[in-house]
């Protein structure tokens, strides 16, 4: 009994330790770069995953949503290792995967941060990291400058532009970079960088914000003691309701080669009061355009005949940036759609140039009466007058002809005589009279006896034969003239003689295989080497290519090393075996 209880502990132990060596493989690390930084710069969290019983895998690690930090991609570092250990007296190795996911955070806000649990699945089992707490500080506030976030109106509609300026000055020259904090959009707002118009004796600087490459336009007071920026952006409210920029700060670095001497610059907020577009007025072709809109329009040809393909080519500009202007809503618009037939794929996007945006579509007239494309229509809403518009383009005149109809006449060449017949007869134009049945043809439309006795016979018998001759004397007269075809022959000429008269004298196979190479390169055969033969027959995995090659070694092998040299029995037929292919290879030719 004592026996038997002794063998279950020694069991459990063994169970127990091999459960705690499963629980240790895979190992799961999280490290971060330190635990208090600068709310504006960037934090490093590195994330290492470590087993011993197989690769890692492709899947990244997967952190979970949240608020307090933007994550980056992560940069990926793989490899293995070997690990050894004197176990018993005996030395063990042991084999260790590794992969290293390197990310950068950036922190939304100061204050005390989260950064959230990470998951990673290995052979479909998911492992979770802990949270880490970290530290987000904002610098000392700068005296010496300000900050200021001014819209061109704080009231707006769902989808109109809000032209907004962010303007910095200060009193020095900050001799290091600057970059935006708190600069997180509210949700249901989009941003966009705002016309490119540098002020005076400016120049323009790159300036993240909102996550767009912002464009700021620098310029330095008179004394050269002070800086300023402003950087024109374009805010679009998508949803209604009260939204609220900021507060927005930024930091600079006093001193690049001091990065922890930093001063930030604080912006009062801006609410936005987005207000819901009214439904009273809103036709069915208006499809969102909020701001002055105006349409130009354009026809590839003024002149077709019904049923002709034209492209309608049409620009829009509105207030709003111009990537957010969509196409026009023709199969709306009655007196377009009833007279030309629109293309089933609708549209097609022409891509934005300068502030206009450009669609074009093919159109069809269906009727010869027409005698204008009439003015294509925008519909859009005006927010000063609180109304929907409608813009339209210039009516463009147009030449639409009659199409006439493709009969059997027009197949056959010649129209018919209309000459009333009371009786079915042969006619000029091979239809035959049956004789035999009432209302009927007979079918002579594999007639091969006519067929022989026309006139074309001789010309289908001697055309093409004679054709071919003169192509294929053309095409030898013209290898003749290449002078590289020429140069190729006659070294390949010469190679086969020596390598004929290397079966009696050896010493002549390096040359037979030099001028080989040399007929092939374009090159003089005094100064071919084993390795130009390699360089050509790069990729041949050819007995043929061996054996020209181990002429070539054999000769430099004799004047190198004073070695005798054995000349191959198949290098005639290796010569011109390995031609054929290295021709068929480049694209024939003689």
């Amino acid at each position: 009994m004592r026996c038997v209880r002794d063998s279950v502990v020694i069991l459990l132990l063994l169970l127990a330790t091999v459960a705690s060596a499963r629980a240790e493989d895979p190992n799961i690390k999280v490290q971060v770069s330190a635990p208090q930084f600068y709310v504006d710069s960037p934090l490093t969290v590195v994330v290492t995953v470590e087993r011993s019983t197989g690769d890692v895998g492709d899947a990244p690690p997967v952190f979970d949503p949240t608020d307090e930090f933007i994550i980056s991609e992560p940069t990926v570092m793989r490899g293995s290792g070997t690990t050894q250990s004197l176990v018993d007296g005996s030395l063990r190795r042991t084999q260790r995967y590794y992969a290293s996911y390197q990310f950068q955070m950036r922190a939304t806000r100061e204050g005390q941060l989260t950064i959230p649990s990470a998951s990673i699945v290995l052979d479909g089992q998911q492992y979770r990291t802990n949270p880490e707490h970290v530290s987000a500080i904002k610098p000392a506030t700068a005296d010496f400058a300000t900050l200021r976030v001014e819209p061109d109106h704080v009231v707006a509609y769902v989808g109109q532009a809000v032209r907004l300026s962010i303007n910095f000055e200060s009193s020095q020259i900050p001799r290091g970079t600057g970059a935006f904090i708190g600069d997180t959009l509210p949700r249901g707002v989009v941003a966009m960088p705002g016309k490119q118009q540098p002020i005076a004796n400016g120049e323009a600087v790159n300036v993240p914000i909102f996550g767009i490459e912002g464009y700021a336009f620098l310029s330095r007071d008179s004394t050269g003691t002070g800086t300023a920026f402003t950087m024109p952006l374009c805010m679009i409210a998508e949803t209604p309701g009260t939204r609220t920029l900021g507060p927005i700060s930024f930091v600079i670095t006093d001193d690049p080669r001091w990065p922890r001497e930093k001063y930030s610059v604080n912006a009062t907020p801006v609410t936005l009061d987005v207000r819901p577009l009214p439904e009273q007025g809103r036709g069915e072709a208006f499809n969102g355009i909020v701001g002055a809109c105006t349409i130009d329009a354009a026809i590839s040809s003024p002149s077709a005949m019904v049923g002709d393909p034209l492209t309608l080519t049409v620009r829009i500009r509105g207030d709003v940036p111009p990537g957010r202007l969509p196409a026009p809503r023709l199969d709306l618009q009655g007196d377009i759609a009833g007279s030309f037939r629109l293309a089933p794929e609708g549209w097609i996007d022409g891509g934005v140039s300068g502030d206009a945006h450009t669609y074009s579509m093919t159109i069809r007239p269906l009727r010869a009466d027409i005698s204008e494309l009439p003015p294509i229509e925008i519909h859009w809403f005006d927010p000063e007058a609180s109304t929907y518009r409608v813009s339209k383009s210039r009516a463009l005149p147009m030449k639409i002809e009659s199409s006439r109809e493709v009969t059997a006449a027009d197949a056959i060449g010649r129209r018919p005589p209309t000459i009333a017949r009371d009786s079915l007869a042969d006619s000029p134009l091979r239809l035959y009279a049956n004789t035999g049945g009432t209302g009927r043809l007979t079918d002579r439309s594999l007639d091969f006896a006519s067929a022989w006795d026309s006139p074309w016979r001789s010309i289908v018998l001697i055309a093409p034969p004679v054709a071919w001759s003169v192509l294929a004397g053309l095409g030898a007269w013209i290898r003749t003239r290449d002078p590289r075809v020429v140069h190729r022959n006659r070294l390949t000429r010469r190679a086969i003689a020596m390598a004929r008269r290397a079966r009696r004298r050896p010493e002549l196979a390096g040359v037979a295989a030099r001028c080989f190479v040399a007929a092939h390169a374009g090159l003089n055969p005094e100064s071919i080497t084993s390795a130009d033969g390699e360089s050509l027959m790069e990729g041949m995995d050819s007995p043929h290519a061996a054996t020209v090659l181990d002429a070539l070694r054999s000769e430099e092998a004799v004047a190198y090393h004073g070695n005798s040299v054995e000349a191959s029995q198949g290098l005639v037929g290796a010569i011109r075996n390995l031609g054929r292919q290295l021709r068929g290879r480049r694209g024939g030719g003689a």
